[in-house]
């Protein structure tokens, strides 16, 4: 408490809203710390030949002392801080979509629309909304950004049996 007081009549309320400057020096490289960052956020761990597909602080602090002989006992989340990364739920990239089939399927429905009479109902549904499947996954991203990942939830067809 003392510090801020102190600082405050030093510095006034701006001197209290500068950013906290480490005390000591970072254990990573400044290329280090961006490689890192860039590992983060492009790859799983099982790609590094660690366990799980989720970095978590255990898995981080292995890469990095298998990667750059670097031990970290605390500090790996004033690392993250520093990096401007956090824990974000990520939301589906549907890039799967054919443009064609997309455009058909508008056309059709238009031509159903306008065929209607006032006693036809036309009803009609998103085949996305409709899944087995979870889709909740939560990554590692920039401050203020949503990781994205991509999927195709569309079921292949059943066999048929004859």
């Amino acid at each position: 408490m003392r510090q801020y007081i102190t600082t405050y009549l030093r510095a006034g309320l701006p001197g209290l809203c500068q950013p906290t400057r480490r005390q000591q020096p970072s254990l990573l490289t400044a290329d280090q710390a961006l490689a890192f960052k860039t590992i983060l956020l492009t790859s799983t761990p099982q790609d590094h030949g660690l366990e799980g597909r989720i970095w978590t602080a255990h898995r981080m602090k292995q890469y990095l002392k298998n990667t750059y002989q670097v031990v970290y006992q605390s500090g790996i989340y004033d690392l993250l801080e520093r990096l401007n990364l956090s824990h974000q739920k990520a939301h589906a990239d549907y890039a799967n979509a054919d443009p064609l089939q997309q455009q058909a399927f508008l056309s059709e429905f238009t031509q159903t629309l306008l065929a209607a009479n006032a006693k036809t109902a036309v009803v009609a549904f998103d085949e996305f909304s409709v899944c087995e499947k979870p889709t909740a996954f939560y990554g590692w991203a920039e401050k203020n950004t949503r990781p994205t990942f991509q999927t195709n939830e569309k079921k292949e067809p059943e066999p048929t049996h004859s």
